[in-house]
This record gives C-alpha cells, sequence and structure tokens, in this order.
C-alpha cells in the first residue's frame, strides 16, 4: 500500500489489522477446509486425531462443538449427528447442553475398544468458569480447547499448526470471557499426556456411535431385509421383465427442471470466499486521507457483481477534492457531493456462482450454527420462510404440469446480520446458499469497544435459500 494510504494513529492501526486479518486464511488458521460447496454430509471440516493414554484408552481430539437449544439432548443430539453425517457423538455439559460430533475415517474406524472424547473430558475436569487449554503435539500441531460453566464453546476442540496460530485463535474467545484461565502444555507423545488425560475415563467422555435405520437390530435384521428385498426383486422381475415409465411423468420431470433451470440465471449465492474477496477491496481504501474522514462502505450485488461506493466527509478546510483525487485506487471512479462529501465508486466482477434450482442443496443445521455465532454478533434476524416463485411448466394442451415429488421445491426467507467487521469470519462454516444483496462498513471512531461491537460495524442484508422434496 502507498504511503498516502498509511493509517494516521494508533486507532487507525487497529481498524486497517481487522480489515487485514479477514484477507488471509479463514476463521481458524491451520485447518483443513473444505470446498465449496461442501458434499452433502461435508459439514465437519478440520482435523481429527487419535491418541492411546497411559491406561489404553484411545482419546479422540478434534469434534465439531454445537449448542443443544430445546427438546430432548439425547434424541436431538442424535438427531443433529445423524444430519451433520458423523460417525461418533457425545452430549458433554450440564444437562447435556452441548453436543460434539465426528466423522472418523476408515482407519479410525478399525480401533478396537471404546474412544473417548478429549474435549470432554476437559470440560468435566474444568467444570466452573471459563478455562482454555492448549496442547502442543510432538508430531505436530497444537491443540486448543475452551469451555465455560462445563460446556465445550465452538470453534475449539481444534487443531492449528502452531502454539502462536492457536493463541491468536484465542483472542476472539478471550474478548468474550475477559476472565478467561489459559493453561499451556506441551506433552502431548506416544509415551505421555497431561495427568487429566491419563486417568480411568467414564462413560459421560465415550463416543456413541451414530446410529442409522436398522443397524441397532444387528445381523438378524440385516439378513431379514435383505431377503425381503431379494423376494421383490423376484416379484416384480415376474410381473414384468421390461418395467415401464410413463411418458408423461418423464415428460414432466423434464419440463420442471427445464424451468428451474431457466429460473437459476437470476439467481446466485455467495460463498464466504467471495465475501473474502469483496472485503479485499476494501483494504485499498485510506480511512483518513489530508483531511478526509472514511464514514461508511456499501456494496450491493447485481446478479454476480457488486456495485461499491466508499462515503468520505470532509474534516478542515484545508481538505481539498484534489487531494483525495490523488489516492483513488487505480481503475475507480469519484464522486464529488459539492464542497463536503465525496465518494469511491468500483465494482468487484465475478464475486458470486450460479444457483442450481433444479438440484437438492445438502442438509445442513444452520439454525444451530447461527446460534453458536451469535455471541460475537450484536444480532441475526433470520425472517420466515416463503415458496420461491416458480412459473410451473405446462402441457400440448395449456394444463399447468404438477411437480414431480422428487423435484426439489425451494423457499427463502431473510437474513440480517450485525457485528464487528471480525465477526464476519464466522460465516466460514455457513453452508447454506445465501445471495448478500447488501453489505455495508460503518466507521465510527467514538463506538464503545466490547465483544460485539467495534468502531468497524459491519451489516449484511440478504436472502437465504432452502430446497425440500416429498
Amino acid at each position: 500500500m502507498v504511503s498516502s494510504l498509511m493509517p494516521h494513529s494508533d486507532h487507525d492501526v487497529v481498524m486497517r489489522a481487522e480489515i487485514e486479518s479477514l484477507i488471509g486464511e479463514p476463521a481458524a488458521p491451520g485447518l483443513d477446509h473444505a470446498k465449496w460447496p461442501p458434499g452433502e454430509t461435508g459439514a465437519i471440516l478440520h482435523d481429527v486425531k487419535v491418541r492411546r493414554n497411559l491406561t489404553g484408552q484411545y482419546l479422540v481430539f478434534g469434534l465439531d462443538w454445537s449448542p443443544l437449544v430445546g427438546g430432548e439432548p439425547d434424541q436431538l443430539g442424535l438427531q443433529r449427528a445423524r444430519a451433520l453425517g458423523a460417525t461418533h457423538y457425545v452430549l458433554a455439559g450440564s444437562h447435556a447442553s452441548t453436543l460434539g460430533a465426528v466423522r472418523l475415517d476408515a482407519a479410525m474406524l478399525k480401533i478396537k475398544g471404546p474412544l473417548h472424547s478429549a474435549a470432554a473430558i476437559f470440560a468435566r475436569k474444568f467444570s466452573t468458569g471459563a478455562v482454555a487449554y492448549l496442547l502442543s503435539d510432538t508430531e505436530g500441531g497444537c491443540w486448543m480447547i475452551a469451555c465455560h460453566a462445563g460446556s465445550v464453546l465452538s470453534q475449539t476442540d481444534r487443531w492449528y499448526r502452531s502454539e502462536s496460530q492457536a493463541l491468536s485463535a484465542l483472542e476472539q474467545i478471550r474478548s468474550r470471557f475477559p476472565a478467561l484461565q489459559l493453561h499451556i502444555e506441551r506433552e502431548l507423545s506416544a509415551q505421555g499426556m497431561p495427568s487429566w488425560l491419563d486417568e480411568v475415563l467414564c462413560k459421560h467422555s465415550r463416543l456413541e456411535i451414530v446410529q442409522r435405520f436398522g443397524s441397532q437390530y444387528g445381523r438378524p435384521f440385516k439378513i431379514l431385509m435383505g431377503l425381503i428385498s431379494v423376494g421383490c426383486v423376484a416379484y416384480f422381475y415376474v410381473e414384468s421383465r421390461t418395467p415401464v415409465i410413463e411418458p408423461q411423468a418423464i415428460e414432466t420431470g423434464a419440463a420442471w427442471r427445464q424451468a428451474l433451470l431457466e429460473k437459476s440465471r437470476n439467481h446466485t449465492f455467495h460463498t464466504y470466499p467471495h465475501l473474502q474477496a469483496l472485503v479485499q477491496t476494501w483494504q485499498q481504501i485510506p480511512l483518513r486521507p489530508s483531511g478526509w474522514q472514511l464514514k461508511k462502505i456499501q456494496c450491493d450485488s447485481a446478479l454476480f457483481n457488486w456495485q461499491c461506493s466508499a462515503h468520505f466527509f470532509r474534516q478542515n478546510r484545508w481538505a481539498l477534492n484534489q487531494h483525495l483525487a490523488g489516492v483513488k485506487p487505480a481503475g475507480w471512479t469519484i464522486r464529488f457531493t459539492p464542497l463536503d462529501e465525496a465518494a469511491f465508486i468500483w465494482q468487484v466482477p465475478s464475486a458470486a456462482s450460479a444457483l442450481n434450482l433444479s438440484e437438492h442443496w445438502m442438509i445442513h443445521d444452520w439454525m444451530s450454527y447461527l446460534q453458536s455465532i451469535g455471541p460475537v454478533f450484536e444480532h441475526i434476524q433470520v425472517g420466515t420462510s416463503a415458496h420461491l416463485s416458480i412459473q410451473a411448466p405446462v402441457d400440448d394442451q395449456g394444463q399447468v404440469l404438477l411437480r414431480p415429488n422428487e423435484i426439489p421445491e425451494w423457499k427463502q426467507r431473510t437474513l440480517a446480520l450485525k457485528g464487528p467487521l471480525r465477526s464476519i469470519s464466522t460465516l466460514s462454516g455457513l453452508y447454506m446458499p445465501v445471495r448478500w444483496r447488501r453489505v455495508i462498513l460503518e466507521i465510527d471512531d467514538v463506538r464503545e469497544l466490547g465483544a460485539r461491537q467495534s468502531s468497524l460495524s459491519l451489516q449484511l442484508i440478504g436472502d437465504m435459500f432452502e430446497s425440500r422434496s416429498e
């Protein structure tokens, strides 16, 4: 960045650092994030490690944690673990208030004997106050865990490449819990680990297998279902060797898919990398150039592009239009409002993806995710769902064709968030198609700072889409 764009005070340094922190890695540095969009069960992203303690029991590090709100914890926890595509889960905290879920790979699934969650053990061991723990692995990486009142906090139980990265990620948690106690150890190895992990473990930390339909009945049930399947196949084979598919059904499905594809031309959604690309352009904007003050950045989406403007106010009589024009980024335009106001105008191209309405979107527990990131925002507002208007196709006689059950039915609802600019990084785990209509950044030097407030106040307003079939 050229010298004319450098900040002019310590306060500017803080604001500039907050913008720059969003340009590089996503919310949790050092983690292996999935490609977008994820698969149908691609919700658990970070590294998972299994270690054996001195008592011969297996410990699992790296679960995905989220709070459980309402309902019966055991039933709700199992349902959510299934929705996440997890292989194992555990409930922790007072009255089983948090869920830890993990999807183990084939090698880990071959382990004989019970598996235990290291995070659940930690939460039970340190059940009062806010406590965090960093544990370096001699094989590489640093494990970070934090809990409050015996409940594991979301975005923890994570592996980082180094202790410094783990400490950096912990700062956001410390802002929420100023009295956070931190313990650091460097003992995790094949020969030993902290004493609280070497103790004989109990059922409260044991991972439960996510039961699929029929799995609780064991081998006899599977054999019975196999015999029934064979009988059904034989029956239909005898009834007809050439299965007939109604031509009308084929035409109806094809007509509806074509209608949805045509509707898709006007529907896009924004991923977290798209938001990062948008915020990256803000890095070129000076905060206080030669007597001018940046007050607001506003970006409105236009299909695949963003139309943006940065608004400045004149602070003193010596500030001239030519001074501000001299620091305008190349390729941008500038607009002056007589004497005291001005704006940079620019466009961010190719910063959205096409939303294919003819295909189903993956199942994602977005409500729980928004609840889990709520503490870092001033507020999150979710509107009621409404059917996405689709013009139904018609047949040759002009009769409306009914939507087949296998064709997805789409709904949309408004989604609005407000919080510090740094809170945008938590959206890296929201795997729903969201079309952000407007993104606003307001700069307020005198704003009271806190975990949910910042001199850089961000607002996002958009629409979230959901698909379902009957």
